[in-house]
């Protein structure tokens, strides 16, 4: 299994993805190494779906053989979600930013708008559009960024009849957008280090 950690330090994904399954790479390494593996196989090949797609079947992979590493830290399923919207998998994404929000008591307003983008979906949905509102004036209250801000100017321009909210949260994006006010990333631990 040597020549998995080889064809990672070269960073042969081609040849790693064509000889080893997702099960023996997680076999091969620890959690903290694997999570690495995922992050570069996804986000350094952004335009080729087979990596994409081993990345993500690693991903799974990594959160049953590691069950323990995997949930002492809720923000590993945020990062999986993260990885499930891009490949367009809605529901499974927001699963996982709810199983992030379900483990926290006081959840950053960060995940709350990652929860109420959810709405945001082709065919039906996996919250209301009530949960999505919910969330979205949760994360508010928390917090007041470009991106909360953006949030709730698209929510009075889709809920209609509400042009000066609209454009009072238009100014206000624009204004935080200009003083680049931006929520922080939600980044798993083992990807800090």
């Amino acid at each position: 299994m040597n020549k998995i950690k080889e064809l990672i330090a070269k960073k042969d994904w081609d040849v790693l993805i064509s000889l080893y399954s997702v099960k023996d790479i997680c076999l091969s390494l620890d959690f903290i190494q694997t999570m690495r593996v995922i992050k570069h196989l996804f986000y350094d090949n952004i335009q080729d779906d087979e990596k994409q797609q081993y990345a993500l079947n690693l991903v799974f992979e990594a959160k049953n053989h590691f069950d323990k590493e995997w949930q002492s830290d809720w923000k590993n399923e945020v990062f999986l979600g993260g990885l499930c919207d891009m490949q367009r998998l809605y529901d499974e994404r927001y699963f996982c930013y709810k199983r992030a929000y379900d483990k926290l008591k006081d959840p950053p307003a960060e995940l709350l708008l990652l929860l109420f983008s959810c709405y945001i979906a082709p065919g039906t949905p996996p919250i209301t559009q009530d949960e999505s509102e919910f969330y979205l004036k949760k994360a508010v209250e928390k917090k007041i960024t470009s991106e909360a801000a953006l949030a709730m100017r698209g929510f009075y321009r889709y809920k209609k009849g509400g042009l000066q909210e609209e454009e009072y949260w238009d100014r206000m994006y624009k204004k935080l957008e200009n003083e680049n006010v931006h929520f922080e990333a939600i980044v798993p631990d083992v990807l800090k280090i």
